[in-house]
């Protein structure tokens, strides 16, 4: 399989919907799912960062009650979202440590639901009192050690370690816990300044490459771009029925060879 590589022109939007057909057909296929930032146990770990910061952001507080770090269920979320109202996550998240959720009015308030708001409120309980050490750490100490601590206070390395694809992933939660280290070492300027630090090498342009995973006997997905040329036997190219990305014609301003920038006029 290993001899085999799929090319083509935009791999990343594709590639989950490639590897559940090839799984299908009983084929292995490694397709890459994105860049460092992209992965999800990278991704994990920074929206950490980001509610010890200002747990009041309800992307992030989602994406870490859903991860393997506090492990809460679609029922769980559920009666948070009750708890919240209409406000913020967090202050459901608050709501639901004080007092029991009542059951929202269309619905009966019976055992189902008391079992459901008493799981919820458990996680929660149990959720609040890692976080509030993590984040004195944060504050206190290194983000790098905060983040450690939270791997070992919710089994987060072990989970990678039984997941596909563990050697890359570890090594991607290695490679953010080195940059971490790196900042506490020169920069020292807290969680929120991490952050900003994160985002802005993501925009500029220099987001890392992921940590490619020990090379096995797989069919490969890439891009056109990442391929080196005849550094294959047998290579199939994918997609070529695409339409051209016309949007930059769209764009106010266009950038001709010949014409340099151009502007629209209206008559």
């Amino acid at each position: 399989w290993r001899d085999m590589v799929v090319l083509h022109p935009a791999p990343r939007p594709v590639a989950e919907r490639w590897a559940r057909q090839f799984a299908l057909a009983g084929i292995p296929l490694e397709a890459s799912r994105g860049g460092f930032y992209d992965s999800p146990e990278v991704a994990d770990l920074v929206n950490l960062a980001r509610i010890l910061d200002n747990p009041r952001q309800d992307l992030p507080l989602l994406g870490v009650l859903r991860s393997p770090l506090a492990g809460f269920s679609p029922d769980d979320l559920a009666v948070l979202r009750v708890a919240a109202g209409r406000g913020l996550l967090w202050h459901g998240v608050l709501a639901l440590q004080s007092q029991p959720v009542p059951s929202p009015a269309p619905l009966q308030s019976g055992p189902e639901w008391t079992d459901l708001a008493g799981k919820a409120r458990q996680k929660i309980l149990w959720f609040l009192g890692r976080f509030k050490v993590w984040r004195r750490l944060a504050r206190e100490g290194s983000i790098a050690s905060c983040l450690e601590r939270a791997m070992v206070d919710t089994g987060f390395e072990a989970w990678l370690r039984a997941q596909p694809r563990a050697d890359a992933r570890l090594g991607n939660v290695r490679l953010l816990l080195r940059i971490a280290r790196q900042f506490d070492r020169f920069q020292r300027h807290g969680v929120f300044r991490f952050i900003q630090h994160l985002e802005a090498e993501a925009e500029t342009g220099a987001e890392r490459e992921g940590v490619p995973a020990v090379a096995i006997d797989t069919v490969r997905l890439l891009s056109i771009h990442h391929s080196k040329g005849l550094e294959f036997p047998l290579v199939v190219v994918a997609g070529l029925g695409r339409k051209f990305n016309d949007g930059e014609l769209k764009e106010e301003w266009l950038v001709d060879e010949s014409w340099g920038l151009c502007p629209p006029v209206v008559p």
